[in-house]
């Protein structure tokens, strides 16, 4: 709906996935971009700056691990 709305070609819809009885299944971020191709560069004209380059990301993304470190979640 917002690709076509915005006339977006680089955006990919994920849609939440139904039960056998036709409810919707929540749509969490873990497993939600299985079988989409990812990005595999960086984007340094990003509005988001942890998406800009890697020594960008590496920090934003361990200090986004560190809560879950210290309440025990554990890694898969």
């Amino acid at each position: 709906m917002v690709a076509v709305r915005y006339g977006l070609t680089d955006v990919v819809p994920i849609a939440a996935d139904r039960r056998p009885d036709g409810t919707l299944a929540y749509l969490s971020t873990d497993g939600a971009a299985a079988g989409v191709a990812m990005p595999d560069r960086y984007d340094p004209e990003s509005g988001q700056p942890w998406t800009r380059s890697r020594t960008a990301c590496l920090p934003a993304d361990y200090a986004a691990r560190i809560p879950l470190l210290i309440n025990g979640i554990p890694r898969r």
